[in-house]
């Protein structure tokens, strides 16, 4: 057979076989044929939300479900803008805007009802209005989300227990910009020129990449919280003001207008304390002050209690003592300090351990059974401690001796 004729027929059969294949079912089922597509509700079961002009009603959710902006949305006199009234509801601002009105008086822009839990906030602003923001301080396990809060008259955000808040800025509010519960979660966001707090956090709470700046104070975390990678800056009072067992780590505080970081009973480390009016790091008794930079503050560079440890930090230019610890049996080693008003380290208390600094300032032990030891400074040691001798000959200074510069 001619090879052309042989080509043009496996062809001709490949195509009946892939018209086999195709075909539809040559016998369907009795009855009209009805639509497979999903509807829009199917695809996408939100609710839309508008305002209300003909009834004047104000905006309760009161069905868990997942609801829409369709239009900005303008209070109603002495009403909240959206009230929450049922659990699990999920709210997209959709981009709009809830506006309160100063002048007749509003509530709150999304109230969310006392024991409503699981509540979503998400993507939009909320502003001029007379309480917060967001309040919902007795809600639990809500979920805020790229929101604008400002010119609010009390919190930019007011939310319960186990809140989630992310990505967020709170601006210009009277009181404070994102106040939680305990065991919160906050994370890159903004609190700015509010009237108190930029952010205040209740117990066990995290707080990570979040700027705190030009508040009265920067940021207040309870009992055991944690700060991550967070900034506070120009605030009018201390730039982070920490409850008891707290930790500051890589944070940096400067240009605020008390201490840079109260921290009691801390930890602070890799952390930059700078330019602050008054000290730069209290610790209260029991602190830990580690591989941080303490310069240029107004009062002492570190201030603390008893059974504090300092090491490998450097503090330096401050008005005032580099450290000055008022107790007993701390531990300072390994920092470097100089050019402060005062001297280098003060030590007014007994059985603290003074090694292996670098100051070229002079360390000052007032108190008895203090050990200084293999520091690099001029030592001037009250009678009744363990100081080895001063030299300024390393060729001929023992293993424990202090070198003079």
């Amino acid at each position: 057979m001619n090879k052309r004729l042989i080509l043009v027929a496996s062809v001709a059969l490949a195509s009946g076989a892939a018209l086999v294949v195709l075909g539809g079912d040559l016998d369907p089922p009795a009855g009209a044929v009805a639509p497979t597509m999903k509807t829009l509700a199917d695809v996408e079961p939100r609710g839309a939300i508008r305002n209300d002009f003909v009834t004047i009603t104000p905006i309760v959710i009161n069905a868990s479900g997942s609801y829409y902006l369709a239009e900005d949305i303008l209070s109603l006199p002495n009403q909240h803008g959206v009230e929450i009234t049922a659990d699990n509801v999920t709210l997209d601002l959709n981009g709009y805007t809830i506006r309160g009105n100063t002048e007749v008086g509003s509530l709150d822009g999304v109230h969310i009802a006392a024991g409503v839990d699981n509540v979503t906030i998400r993507n939009g602003t909320i502003q001029f209005f007379g309480g917060d923001g967001v309040g919902g301080s007795a809600s639990g396990d809500a979920r805020l989300g790229q929101l604008r809060l400002i010119f609010n008259a009390d919190d930019g955000v007011d939310i319960g227990e186990r809140a989630i808040v992310t990505d967020c800025t709170a601006i210009d509010n009277g009181d404070i910009g994102i106040r939680t519960s305990e065991g919160a979660r906050l994370s890159r966001c903004i609190a700015e020129n509010n009237g108190t707090w930029g952010v205040l956090v209740g117990f066990y709470s995290e707080t990570r990449d979040c700027l705190a700046r030009d508040n009265t104070t920067g940021f207040s975390l309870g009992f055991g919280s944690t700060a991550q990678s967070c900034a506070s800056s120009n605030n009018t009072g201390a730039g982070f003001s920490f409850a008891f067992n707290c930790t500051a780590h890589q944070c940096t505080a400067s240009s605020n207008g008390s201490t840079g970081i109260f921290a009691q009973r801390g930890i602070v480390t890799d952390s930059l304390v700078t330019s602050n009016d008054g000290a730069g790091v209290l610790l209260a008794d029991g602190g830990l002050l580690r591989d941080s930079v303490v310069r240029s503050n107004g009062v002492n560079g570190v201030g603390g209690g008893s059974r504090c440890y300092i090491s490998g930090c450097v503090i330096t230019g401050n008005t005032g003592d580099g450290i000055d610890l008022a107790g007993d049996n701390n531990v300072v080693m390994g920092c470097d300090l100089g050019s402060n008003t005062g001297v280098g380290i003060r030590v007014p208390g007994d059985q603290n351990r003074i090694s292996e600094n670098h100051s070229l300032d002079t360390i000052l032990v007032q108190g008895v059974d203090n050990l200084i030891v293999k520091n690099s400074a001029t030592v001037s040691a009250a009678v009744g401690n363990q100081a080895a001798i001063n030299s300024t000959d390393p060729d001929t200074a023992g293993p424990w001796s202090n070198f003079t510069p």
